[in-house]
């Protein structure tokens, strides 16, 4: 990534993540005789976490459902939830399952272990 101003850097390196593909975790509390049920993710715009940090202001436990519903997609990049279907996730899902699919994601993005690089080198 030679040149350019910072905005064009910073298109150029989210452009680059999401061409490598997308990424994915396997939840096997969700998975049948076939194997785990795969999610597969993007990373996160500022548009994407400005919807997850409005949730969290409101309520502070829908925001786990709200980042499911905004991260969680198909091997299509299709996304698999609906805003509306925040109810059922609320009412009717495994708050604790919600909770630590989400981590996963943030997990295998690799935002923890760079925080705890940065953190071990400060």
């Amino acid at each position: 990534m030679s040149g350019g101003t910072l905005l064009e850097r910073l298109k150029n390196n989210y452009r680059e993540k999401l061409e490598s593909g997308l990424k994915h975790i396997d939840v096997p509390e969700l998975g049948d005789d076939s194997g785990p049920y795969r999610i597969y993710f993007k990373p996160m715009t500022l548009e994407m976490q400005g919807r997850i940090y409005k949730a969290m202001q409101s309520n502070n436990l829908d925001f786990m459902g709200t980042s499911l519903i905004e991260r969680a997609l198909d091997e299509n990049g299709k996304r698999m939830l609906r805003p509306a279907d925040i109810v059922e996730i609320r009412k009717q899902t495994d708050g604790n399952l919600v909770q630590e699919i989400c981590a996963r994601m943030t997990e295998e993005e690799g935002y923890l272990e760079n925080e705890l690089e940065e953190a071990e080198k400060n």
